[in-house]
């Protein structure tokens, strides 16, 4: 492709202009060039906040991912995506996407084409020479773009919803413009400006606050120059700040002003440092602040940073990426971000072993810790059946595999029965479970928040009771102790909790199965709830999951137990630690709930649809909340006994699916519609 008339074709440099407002498309008056200068260049805050993003995100490269979530090193857009421009690094080039992003709260990429019609290049352009125009009908949000060339403002053929990608961290008063944070901060950042010109000012003439001086009897203009100029003689810089003035005459002094101390100077300024990092998303640890800093906060500060502020940017990113470039990706083919090399997100081999074993301790089966904690072992006769833990268990609180097994009906007539049941029910059309996964989804969180929670909830409440109700044995308390205690607190719940997990799945699978007749009810008929508290059994989920929460729990009060014991506080601290604590919170609680309905539903979908003759099963990304590489797997068909593809380093059979990771799992509103 020629460089020529680099002007038109890469408009990554910024006019000083302010730009007012048009009829035709939506400009900022919040320019780069204004945000430049009066953030990165004003603040030092400012700009350790954008550096620090512009380089995390930069540093977790863009690639595509196949079906089963592996990494195509040879798909022309992951070519692309290394190597966007002639003349810009990858990591320039997204720096400085970036970079606009938080500045200015928009950055555009004009896609170069080859004769065919394939992306080869990504040229960047300057929010302050583009702006996109609002669609006149409702079928669309932008209908085209206008740019800033030589002087004027006009639209251009060379830039359209086709060939421009959009990336905007939206304003909701108007959807075509950014809102970014630095117009967020803007007040905390003009506050600290001032303050630091007032601190240069007063350092660069006299060292010390306003005073007027008086002196006895009248003084003409040449007296009072040369008493001025014998006191900014003494007093100028900053290695004269407090020195006192002596005069030879009566006088008397004024102070007109407040002193550092009296203005809190250095608290106020750090108050501002953390308003304006607090609204880029950066953790004080990381920009330099020492206060409370150690090892253990900088690399949990770090694990934050990444997961609430850069993660979400990158998707932000990649989903404008994803919808731009739709059409030159394969049907399952999607663009993430990179993250095995991210050390801030991998957990150390030594520490995924250490919690495995705690994990194995515990009742949960081999199999499920090496799906979860993506171990990569490799399968071994057993391991699907929960070991350990015995002793620790109290005795079979929860029972093995082969006895909850036991309990499976062995009635002679299952096959007559569900012979009836197919003659009476039959699958829902894709179509009509497609439409119903938004229902679907609005189900399972009322039955979670409102039937699971509390349940969760009055657990974790006794846990924590049980915990710190002796104050002589907390002050003294093992890992061992802890075990126990969290093990027979849950105990008395696990029928109940396994019937109205079984209950969640038989409403769920009303939106997959239907009656053929009107006098009939699924809710009404016992065959299809048994069958899902069979499989529920079967595969011990409750001891599982109960299992994995009292490890997660074990944990964090084991933390807080050495935490508290290094600091040398009393007993009372100590409960004070726990109750305050997530792990027995009830924004636990619900997540908890959320997560086991949704493993229950998913359950009881594919129960009922096998059981109706069902023999593929269909994946329906949910619109809430959901994550790439679960859209990625939006109407992915496969047999009803298979997989579907690895995503997050999970392969489910279900949404929810317990024996997949955590990231692949926990809080997911998919469903499934069956064929």
């Amino acid at each position: 492709m020629s460089h020529e008339d680099m002007e038109k074709r890469n408009m990554a440099s910024s006019v000083d202009t302010h730009f007012s407002a048009m009829p035709r498309a939506s400009w900022t008056d919040f320019t780069v060039n204004k945000s430049v200068k009066e953030g990165m260049h004003a603040s030092g805050w400012v700009y350790v906040a954008v550096s620090k993003i512009a380089a995390a995100v930069a540093s977790a490269p863009l690639v595509v991912f196949n079906k089963d979530g592996q990494v195509e090193w040879n798909h022309p857009i992951t070519k692309l995506l290394d190597k966007p421009h002639p003349e810009l690094s990858r990591i320039e080039l997204t720096k400085l996407l970036v970079a606009w992003l938080q500045l200015g709260g928009a950055g555009y990429f004009q896609k170069v084409k080859s004769s065919r019609g394939i992306t080869k290049e990504l040229w960047p352009v300057s929010p302050d020479r583009i702006a996109p125009v609002g669609s006149k009908s409702h079928s669309g949000l932008i209908s085209g773009y206008e740019i800033y060339e030589a002087g004027q403002r006009k639209t251009s053929s060379d830039y359209t919803t086709d060939t421009v990608i959009r990336v905007c961290m939206q304003d909701p008063a108007d959807p075509l413009r950014g809102l970014s944070p630095l117009r967020a901060a803007a007040k905390a950042v003009d506050l600290d400006v001032e303050q630091a010109n007032w601190n240069k000012s007063l350092m660069q003439n006299r060292g010390n606050p306003d005073i007027a001086i008086s002196v006895k009897g009248q003084l003409d203009d040449t007296q009072k120059k040369s008493i001025l100029k014998s006191i900014l003689s003494k007093f100028r810089g900053s290695k004269n700040a407090g020195m006192p003035l002596v005069f030879g005459q009566e006088a008397s002094i004024t102070k007109l002003g407040l002193n550092q101390q009296e203005m809190d100077f250095l608290n106020s300024r750090r108050w501002n440092r953390d308003e304006i990092l607090g609204i880029f998303g950066v953790p004080p640890q990381l920009a330099g602040a020492q206060e409370s800093s150690t090892y253990n906060n900088y690399a949990e500060s770090k694990r934050i940073f990444w997961q609430d502020t850069i993660l979400p940017l990158i998707n932000l990113i990649v989903d404008a990426l994803n919808n731009s470039l739709r059409s030159e990706l394969q049907d399952g083919y999607y663009i993430g971000a990179d993250l095995s090399n991210i050390e801030a997100l991998r957990e150390s081999q030594d520490a995924k072993i250490e919690r495995a074993d705690k994990l194995f301790q515990m009742g949960v089966p081999m199999k499920t810790i090496n799906e979860r904690l993506e171990l990569g072992l490799q399968e071994y006769p057993g391991w699907e059946i929960p070991f350990g833990g015995k002793e620790l268990l109290n005795d079979g609180v929860f029972q093995s595999t082969e006895s909850r097994s036991s309990k499976k009906s062995q009635d002679t007539d299952v096959l007559t029965r569900r012979e009836a049941f197919q003659k009476q029910y039959q699958l829902v059309t894709r179509e009509a479970a497609k439409k119903n996964s938004e229902a679907e989804a609005e189900r399972r969180e009322a039955y979670a928040s409102s039937v699971m929670a509390p349940l969760f909830e009055k657990i974790l409440s006794t846990q924590l009771e049980s915990l710190t109700a002796d104050e002589t044995a907390l002050g003294s308390i093992s890992k061992t102790d802890i075990v126990e205690k969290l093990v027979a607190s849950a105990s008395d719940d696990l029928t109940e909790i396994e019937a109205l997990l079984a209950e969640a799945g038989r409403i769920s699978a009303e939106a997959v199965v239907m009656p053929k007749r009107s006098d009939i009810q699924l809710r009404s008929d016992p065959f299809v709830y048994e069958q899902i508290l069979t499989k529920i059994q079967e595969e011990t989920l409750i001891a599982t999951e109960l299992a994995m929460i009292n490890a997660t729990s074990l944990v964090a009060v084991m933390k807080e137990v050495q935490q508290s014991r290094e600091a040398r506080e009393t007993v009372q601290q100590l409960k004070e630690r726990l109750s305050s604590n997530y792990t027995f919170s009830p924004a636990r609680s619900l997540a908890i709930a959320r997560t086991m309905t949704g493993t229950a539903s998913s359950m009881g979908q594919e129960v009922a649809a096998r059981e109706a003759g069902a023999t593929f099963k269909i994946w329906d990304t949910s619109i809430f909340d959901s994550r790439d590489w679960h859209r990625a797997r939006d109407g992915e068909r496969v047999g009803i006994d298979e997989r579907f593809s690895t995503q997050a380093g999970g392969s489910p059979r279900y949404p929810c699916d317990h024996e997949t990771t955590a990231a692949d799992r926990v809080n997911c509103r998919c469903s499934m519609s069956f064929e």
